[in-house]
């Protein structure tokens, strides 16, 4: 468990001054503002055609915003979270039902994309496959539709559509194009050494910040509280 953690950018250290600091970085208030903001953008994008993104075929252009978490963590788990949840309240004609299956579909799929930041093309998976073996359950419970396979296979192409067609090239374009301080709050100046326990092999490079980077900071964390949390 505690390897798939750190794989997923989550430091594996239990010293309680280290998690306050820890905390209080991860909500910052330009984390809060950029979580806001991808949330805005997310149902202005919904808002715009509404009537095509609940069906059994659903374009929904703001699924192109699904692969930010992949540079922004944390921003972009809890911003494409809120925006979803706050369309499937305001738009779906399915209410409740949408909000609680289609805003855990992607509060899953983007917690997902996390763990897979540093392989795009594959980061990009789990909102199609999650949408469409989810979003389908609506219908069945409503007693709509019980052709499941039909709408899980029409779900997951006009997801995929959205999501490799517009969402892979924008996050290519963002990561490229974009100064990295925006979206990484790692200090410029700041050495990073790897942690190595005593008469060990080299441990991969552990990250101080949730969702930053995996580095760690000589000047901010000892040596033995590496070797302590990682034994």
């Amino acid at each position: 468990m505690r390897k798939i953690l750190f794989s997923c950018g989550f430091p594996l250290r239990s010293n309680k001054k280290t998690e306050v600091s820890i905390l209080r970085k991860s909500f910052s208030a330009k984390r809060i503002v950029r979580s806001a903001l991808i949330a805005a953008m997310y149902f202005a994008l919904s808002a715009v055609v509404p009537a095509v993104e609940f069906g059994p075929i659903q374009f929904r252009i703001s699924e192109a915003l699904v692969l930010l978490p992949v540079l922004m963590p944390l921003e972009g788990l809890i911003g494409v979270t809120v925006g979803c949840l706050t369309t499937n309240i305001f738009f779906s004609p399915f209410g409740w039902l949408d909000a609680v299956i289609g805003t855990t579909a992607t509060l899953v799929a983007a917690a997902l994309t996390v763990c897979f930041r540093k392989r795009l093309p594959v980061a990009a998976v789990p909102p199609v496959i999650l949408n469409a073996l989810m979003i389908p359950l609506i219908w069945i419970v409503t007693g709509e539709d019980t052709v499941y396979y039909i709408n899980a296979f029409s779900i997951m192409a006009s997801e995929a559509l959205v999501v490799f067609v517009i969402g892979l090239p924008l996050t290519y374009a963002l990561k490229k194009y974009l100064p990295k301080k925006l979206y990484l709050d790692e200090p410029a100046n700041k050495k990073t050494v790897k942690a190595e326990p005593d008469g060990g092999e080299p441990l991969d490079v552990i990250s101080e910040d949730v969702f930053a980077e995996n580095i760690i900071s000589e000047d901010t964390i000892s040596e033995n509280v590496i070797s302590e949390d990682l034994s």
